[in-house]
């Protein structure tokens, strides 16, 4: 079978370098494209059907998940990367498992905060359409 089922759209992307090289490295290449289309329309199939049970999903986050988080707000507070960190390792030998309301909402915040400017969840198109007016009226 030939890319989208069209074999002359192989031909034609072969006839221009017939006699060069490259023509075996373009056929790796549309081998290469076709295999990803294939997968990606096995992906859907798999993606289409997913379901997260947010309630086990909690449960099986354990405080300690939530060590980097605590340590990088130590270093934003001013203490050393080193220090913070070997903070929250005695922190974690010694503390006992949190209750579940508490580590719920430090959970939620923690995924929250993970959210950078600019990515998807926080794209700032706000900040973004008043620099270009900005950049408008300047010019």
């Amino acid at each position: 079978m030939s890319l989208y089922g069209q074999p002359a759209l192989e031909q034609s992307l072969r006839e221009p370098y017939r006699h060069f090289r490259v023509d075996s490295e373009k056929m790796a290449l549309i081998r290469g494209l076709k295999t990803s289309v294939e997968v990606m329309q096995l992906a859907h199939g798999l993606f289409d059907g997913l379901m997260f049970d947010q309630g086990r999903m909690r449960e099986a986050m354990a405080d300690e998940m939530l060590a980097t988080d605590r340590a990088l707000q130590a270093v934003a507070a001013g203490d050393s990367f080193r220090e913070a960190y070997r903070a929250q390792k005695g922190e974690l030998q010694a503390e006992s498992a949190c209750e579940q309301e508490g580590k719920e909402m430090t959970i939620e915040r923690s995924i929250r905060d993970r959210v950078s400017l600019g990515a998807c969840g926080n794209m700032a198109l706000d900040r973004l359409h008043h620099r270009l007016a900005l950049w408008i009226q300047s010019a």
